[in-house]
């Protein structure tokens, strides 16, 4: 067994990385006797035979690319951003006062006295605003269309 220095993951003898984050071991006396064998042994080969592709121990050999742990809070951080930022977009352009005063003016055309109660605000924390109150407006404005 073979303890990797930087995770702590024990990993089988003769490895090369570490199977948890890739992280190169340290070669034992055993591994680095074995790894002459495997140097004299293809230095031996003849020239006339064709070379094999690599093993597959050594293809196990190369540690796999891990995402940067930042990375999830990047990607996180820039969907918050377009979400908030589409959000606004729609509520500005629902909620803005250019929005606001259609909706009052077509209550006004309307007549539609539940709407403009809901629409209308006040400065003044006596006054009631319900449909009762703006009975009065909508019938001016009823009267005199030209107003709205």
């Amino acid at each position: 067994m073979i303890i990797c220095p930087n995770c702590h993951h024990e990993n089988a003898a003769g490895s090369t990385f570490c199977g948890e984050c890739g992280q190169r071991l340290p070669e034992t006396s055993a591994q680095s006797g074995a790894a002459s064998q495997v140097t004299e042994k293809t230095t031996t080969q003849s020239s006339d035979q064709p070379q094999s592709s690599p093993s597959r121990q050594s293809r196990e050999a190369i540690p796999a690319k891990k995402r940067p742990s930042g990375l999830k809070w990047v990607v996180l951080v820039v969907v918050l951003v377009i979400v908030l930022g589409g959000g606004a977009l729609v509520y500005r352009g629902m909620f803005s006062k250019q929005q606001q005063v259609a909706k009052i003016t077509q209550a006004l055309v309307d007549g539609d006295k539940a709407t403009l109660a809901k629409s209308l605000v006040s400065d003044d924390p006596n006054l009631k605003i319900n449909e009762t109150t703006v009975a009065p407006l909508a019938t001016y404005v009823k009267e005199h269309s030209s107003y709205a």
